[in-house]
C-alpha cells in the first residue's frame, strides 16, 4: 500500500537552505530554564516542566517550540482537550516553520486518543499537505493507520499496522542516510554527497527523506557552480510536487529558489513569471514579501533593457518605454511592499528607493522629487547609507534637470556625507561627476570646475564619466581657439 501523496517534494532543511520560513522560538533556547524544562521532562516531573514552561512563553511569547512542549506536558498529565487546544496555539505561532511539523503530529495523536478522528485526520492532512518532506509525516502515518485499522477486521488491521511501521522503519533508514549527507558539509566531498543522495533517492524513492534528498541535490549543484544542472533538479522537483502538495513550503520555497535561478542565468521573463505568480498564492509571509519585491525588481531591469535598447538603435524619443502600465505595475509591487506588515527594513527600503529611481528614468522628474524626500524621511540614513545617497543623487539630478544646481549641489554634497568611506561605490563616480557638471553649468569659478574634474580624473579614471570630461575638456579647448 502507497500513498498518492509521494510525489510531493520536499525543500531542505531552513539550516541548509538559509530558508525564508521564519523560525520563532530561537531565543529561548539560550534561557537556561530551557533545559532545566528539559531535565524535568526527562525525569517525569511534568508539572513542575510544565510551570517552567509557562514561565519561559510570558518572556518568550513566540517561541513555538516551547508552547508546543508545554503543550506535550499538559497531554502526558492527561489534560487532552487543553493539550489540543495548546497544540493548536503553538502552529498557529509560525505555521510555516520547523517546529510546526511535529506540533502538527503532536496534535494528530492527541485529538487520535481523545477519540477526536476527524480533527486528527484534518492535523494529518495539513502535515502533508503543507510539509510532504517532513521526517514527522511518516510518525502521523503510523497514527492515520490506527484510525484506519479501527474500522477493519483483525486480519486487514495488522496489515495496515504492519505497512505503516514498515514505513516508518524505511524512513529513519532514509533519514540516517541524509543526515549522513548534511554530516559532510565543508568537507570539500560534494561528488560523494551526491552519490549518496542518489542512493536515498533511488532506495528509498516514496519516502519524505527522499523528497529532502532531491532538493539537497539541487543545493549541492548550486554549490558547486552547477547551476543548469540545479536549474533541471528544481524544475523536475516542481513537475512533480505542485499538483499534490500545491501550497506546501517545498513548492513555495523551489520556486523562489528557482526563480532566483532564472534571473541569475538572465532568464528573466521565466523569472517574472515565477514570483509573479507567488505574489498571488505564497502562505508563507517571508516568501510573499520577497516575491513582490524581486517581481518589481525584474520589471525594472526590463524596462531599462527596453529602453536602452531604444538608445542603441537611435529611438531616443520613444515614449513606450517611459509611460504607461508597465512603470505603474512595478511601482504598484513596491507600494505592496511597503504596505506588508512583514516586510523586512531592508525590502522596504528597497522598494521605496525603486519607485524613486523608477520615476527618474521616466523623466518625472516633480514625482522623483517627491519619491526621494519620502524615501529620506522614512528611511534611516544610517541603517541605509547606500539607498539615502542615491535618493539624494536622483534629487540632484533632478534640481539638475530644472537648472536649479545650487539645489542640486546640496543633494549632492549630502550623499557623499552619508557615504562617508564608502567612496568605492559604484555611483561614487556619478555623483562626482555631477557635481562637476552642475559647476560647469552654473558659472562657477574655473578653478573650482577645474578642481571637481581633475577629482574624476584622478580618482576615476577608467570610468566613462571621466572620458565625459575629458570630451567637454576638449570641446571648451576648441572653442577657445576659435
Amino acid at each position: 500500500m502507497r500513498r498518492m501523496h509521494v510525489t510531493c517534494l520536499a525543500f531542505v532543511t531552513a539550516t541548509l537552505w538559509g530558508s525564508l520560513a521564519v523560525r520563532a522560538g530561537g531565543v529561548a533556547e539560550f534561557d537556561p530554564r530551557w533545559a532545566q524544562g528539559g531535565r524535568l521532562e526527562a525525569e517525569g516531573r511534568h508539572p513542575e516542566a510544565l510551570g517552567l514552561y509557562h514561565q519561559l512563553l510570558e518572556d518568550y511569547p513566540n517561541s513555538q517550540r516551547v508552547a508546543m512542549h508545554l503543550a506535550r506536558c499538559r497531554e502526558t498529565l492527561g489534560d487532552e482537550g487543553r493539550a489540543i487546544e495548546a497544540y493548536q496555539v503553538a502552529f498557529d505561532l509560525a505555521p510555516y516553520a520547523y517546529w510546526a511539523e511535529p506540533t502538527l503530529y503532536y496534535q494528530a495523536r492527541a485529538c487520535a486518543r481523545a477519540g477526536r478522528v476527524d480533527e486528527a485526520r484534518a492535523s494529518i492532512s495539513l502535515l502533508r499537505e503543507r510539509f510532504p518532506d517532513s521526517p514527522w509525516l511518516a510518525r502521523a502515518e503510523l497514527v492515520e493507520a490506527e484510525l484506519d485499522a479501527a474500522s477493519l477486521g483483525p486480519e486487514a488491521a495488522a496489515a495496515v499496522m504492519d505497512d505503516a511501521a514498515d514505513f516508518l522503519t524505511t524512513e529513519l533508514c532514509a533519514g540516517r542516510l541524509h543526515d549522513k549527507v548534511l554530516s559532510m558539509y565543508g568537507e570539500g566531498v560534494i561528488p560523494e554527497q551526491l552519490s549518496l543522495l542518489r542512493q536515498i533517492i533511488d532506495s528509498y524513492p516514496e519516502t519524505s527523506t527522499a523528497l529532502r534528498a532531491k532538493q539537497t541535490k539541487a543545493h549541492l549543484q548550486i554549490r558547486n557552480g552547477e547551476r543548469t544542472e540545479a536549474i533541471a533538479t528544481l524544475e523536475g522537483l516542481l513537475a512533480e510536487a505542485e499538483s499534490s502538495a500545491p501550497r506546501s513550503r517545498i513548492v513555495e520555497e523551489s520556486k523562489t529558489r528557482l526563480a532566483a535561478l532564472y534571473h541569475a542565468e538572465r532568464r528573466r521573463p521565466e523569472a517574472l513569471a515565477l514570483y509573479e505568480e507567488l505574489c498571488e498564492t505564497a502562505g508563507q509571509p517571508s516568501v510573499l514579501s520577497n516575491a513582490k519585491l524581486q517581481a518589481a525588481g525584474l520589471r525594472f531591469e526590463l524596462l531599462q533593457a527596453d529602453r536602452w535598447n531604444d538608445i542603441h538603435e537611435g529611438r531616443r524619443e520613444r515614449m513606450e518605454g517611459l509611460s504607461g502600465a508597465p512603470w505603474d505595475q512595478l511601482r504598484s509591487r513596491c507600494e505592496e511592499v511597503l504596505a506588508l506588515p512583514f516586510s523586512t527594513a531592508d525590502e522596504k527600503a528597497r522598494a521605496g528607493i525603486m519607485i524613486v529611481e523608477s520615476y527618474h528614468w521616466q523623466k518625472r522628474s516633480a514625482d522623483a522629487l517627491v519619491a526621494a524626500a519620502d524615501f529620506l524621511q522614512n528611511h534611516s540614513k544610517v541603517e541605509f547609507p547606500r539607498q539615502a545617497a542615491v535618493a539624494h543623487l536622483i534629487a540632484g539630478e533632478c534640481r539638475q534637470r530644472m537648472n536649479s544646481h545650487a539645489e542640486a549641489m546640496a543633494h549632492f554634497d549630502a550623499a557623499l556625507a552619508v557615504l562617508g568611506d564608502d567612496t568605492t561605490w559604484r555611483y561614487v563616480p556619478r555623483i562626482r561627476f555631477r557635481m562637476y557638471h552642475s559647476l560647469r553649468r552654473s558659472g562657477a569659478p574655473a578653478e573650482q570646475v577645474q578642481a571637481a574634474a581633475n577629482f574624476v580624473l584622478d580618482h576615476y579614471s577608467d570610468t566613462v564619466y571621466a572620458d565625459l570630461i575629458r570630451t567637454a575638456q576638449r570641446w571648451d579647448s576648441a572653442a577657445i581657439v576659435r
